[in-house]
């Protein structure tokens, strides 16, 4: 096996892709959501905090750990799915092949800590040490999801929404604690920190649901696998048809919740965000009429690419957040 391929089997190992997409979710968060409604962002971005570590390299060191953290997620569960993989996607398997499993569990655990110890480090620089224990309860998560809860009922699906949700949700906690101790005039931003506060729970809220339809989706697909192992997921616990009555309900609350914040939003005139809402209604519409007439693995695979391009029309939403404040 020539170099170029053990380094494309490293790049699949670490699911870039996915990495991407939280760095984008991450830095969006602080530019469209936090920043818009903060005097000379530009001025805080470089400002030096209390404990000699400026803005932007805090903010830096805040994504580094979080996409480290995930990293090693992504590395561990693809270990222990070494059996669920060559059943399910045989010819994707990396671990055993081209990568020894030792290797890989070395790189995960040095990721898991590095990302730790800069989440803690950040946090006893902001003088909150206690924020620092997400990092390293994070990386036990994942660990703990990839060997034993992604085969119980819900409780995976549930942990890694949870951790997409906390993706978007440390930007803020960390920000505000930085802003708090950085000596600026503090006065606007709690003025509009219930519009923050808003935004940031919307968006952590369609992080969340968005990650737990696209997981039961996936659980569809990758049934075969999952049954051999001995899995206890959605449908395989209540079959097909079930598991597609509850992707048709949670759809439909998704809708209904987004539906609500439109009113918000229209109301106190964030009226082009509101109309993104409109557009990832109608793909939702989409997704839950495809998925009536779906069953096999091919279609589910589908259904979930479906569901990652709503994630991303969700995301990329924010970017109206600041349009509108100029409007």
């Amino acid at each position: 096996m020539n170099k170029f391929s053990i380094l494309k089997d490293y790049f699949r190992l670490f699911r870039f892709g996915n990495l991407l997409f939280i760095i984008l979710i991450q830095f969006l968060t602080l530019f469209c959501i936090i920043f818009p409604f903060i005097n000379e962002p530009q001025l805080v971005f470089q400002t030096t905090l209390n404990s000699g570590v400026t803005f932007s390299t805090a903010f830096i060191l805040l994504v580094l750990a979080t996409t480290l953290i995930a990293a090693g997620g992504n590395i561990i569960n693809d270990v222990y799915d070494v059996e669920i993989d060559s059943i399910n996607r045989p010819e994707k398997i990396i671990i055993g092949k081209s990568i020894k499993s030792g290797t890989a569990i070395g790189i995960a655990i040095a990721l898991d800590v590095i990302g730790s110890l800069l989440g803690i480090w950040m946090s006893i620089r902001v003088d909150f040490w206690l924020a620092g224990l997400i990092f390293p309860m994070c990386a036990l998560g994942l660990w703990f999801y990839a060997s034993t809860y992604k085969k119980s009922l819900l409780i995976g699906n549930l942990i890694i929404s949870l951790f997409c949700c906390i993706s978007i949700l440390i930007v803020w906690l960390f920000v505000y604690l930085m802003l708090l101790r950085s000596g600026l005039d503090f006065v606007l931003l709690l003025h509009h920190s219930k519009t923050i506060h808003y935004f940031v729970w919307c968006f952590s809220g369609f992080a969340f649901l968005t990650t737990l339809i696209r997981e039961i989706i996936k659980d569809c697909e990758d049934i075969n696998g999952d049954t051999f192992v001995g899995c206890r997921t959605i449908p395989i616990v209540y079959g097909f048809f079930s598991t597609k009555n509850i992707l048709f309900w949670l759809t439909f609350f998704f809708i209904f919740i987004l539906a609500i914040a439109q009113w918000f939003l229209f109301k106190n005139d964030w009226s082009i965000l509101g109309y993104c809402g409109f557009i990832i209604q109608f793909f939702l519409l989409r997704f839950t009429s495809k998925m009536q007439n779906t069953n096999s693995k091919e279609e589910f695979h589908q259904l979930s690419n479906r569901m990652k391009l709503i994630m991303l029309l969700g995301v990329l939403s924010m970017i109206s957040i600041p349009v509108d404040l100029l409007i």
